[in-house]
């Protein structure tokens, strides 16, 4: 059963006494949320920049985030660009902590927070929706080839598991089997494009490779993987490649992406970096693949 875009809202309070508080605004209340095929941090902040110890002592909840916020604003911190003189002070958070007046207050806060969320999550699956139906080639300034896209989207979740049942060593694999699903290194696979650091094993994902018979679109450039909900660039200076023959996980450096202030910063395998074989990951990557016929 494929899974759906959905939001967990994870409710953290203290154990309140019958008695008034000593002091008015004393009622906490943390939500910590936690997407999947979505990201994490809907919640709003504006920096205060006057405390550089504490980065988060003073900073303001705004809103919840809608679909473009959640596209512009930055994680975790608020962006700043010396070079340039650039400061934008909003910025999202996957906590929200808050003090309220009384219980009564902190239930309706609960209870309109779980409606706008509810509405987060019905506009973010209009983003699942779209589909790519037109392709422009521009080779000039009057010269532009146009295509219909007739073909369908075909949305596959990957494996995020190495392929072997040896320990990693420093998170890579040391003896890969093609017998399992998963990843493979690229060294098994003459195909695999210069630069490529694995291979997706097509052949032990059934329902994959099924699809993957019938053939893909050209250009290439319109399949897509997107990882924990968020899509990162692909080709030559991504974090893969896709193409007739396969897909590949390319040899990169994590910290050339940490200037995408939008976007957490990928994990350098299909895997995650506590990833252990036989017990997995506290928090798995969720890969998915958009491909078209």
């Amino acid at each position: 059963m494929m899974s759906e875009i959905s939001l967990e809202l994870i409710r953290y309070e203290p154990v309140h006494v019958p008695e008034p508080p000593q002091n008015l605004g004393s009622y906490l209340l943390i939500v910590k949320t936690k997407g999947n095929l979505m990201p994490s941090e809907i919640f709003i902040y504006k920096d205060n920049p006057g405390d550089k110890e504490n980065p988060y002592s003073g900073d303001v909840f705004q809103a919840v985030a809608n679909p473009r916020q959640m596209e512009e604003l930055p994680i975790n911190k608020p962006f700043y660009d010396e070079v340039n003189n650039e400061y934008l002070p909003f910025y999202r958070r996957n906590q929200l902590e808050l003090y309220f007046l009384s219980l009564s207050e902190l239930e309706d806060f609960w209870n309109q927070l779980q409606v706008e969320c509810a509405k987060l999550v019905e506009n973010y699956k209009i983003f699942d929706k779209l589909e790519n139906n037109r392709i422009l080639k521009i080779t000039g300034l009057n010269t532009v080839e146009e295509s219909e896209v007739k073909n369908k989207r075909s949305l596959v979740t990957l494996y995020s598991d190495p392929a072997t049942e040896k320990d990693l060593k420093d998170g890579e694999i040391v003896k890969p089997d093609k017998s399992l699903f998963g990843w493979l290194p690229a060294s098994m696979n003459p195909r695999s494009p210069e630069g490529a650091k694995y291979f997706y094993n097509i052949d032990k994902h059934f329902s994959l490779k099924v699809v993957w018979e019938k053939g893909l679109l050209v250009p290439y450039e319109v399949h897509s993987l997107e990882i924990d909900g968020y899509t990162y660039p692909g080709g030559d200076n991504g974090i893969y490649v896709i193409n007739g023959d396969g897909i590949f996980w390319m040899d990169f450096d994590p910290d050339s992406f940490a200037d995408d202030r939008n976007k957490p910063k990928p994990s350098i395998n299909p895997w995650p970096n506590d990833y252990f074989v036989g017990f997995g990951s506290s928090d798995p990557n969720l890969i998915r693949l958009h491909l078209y016929l």
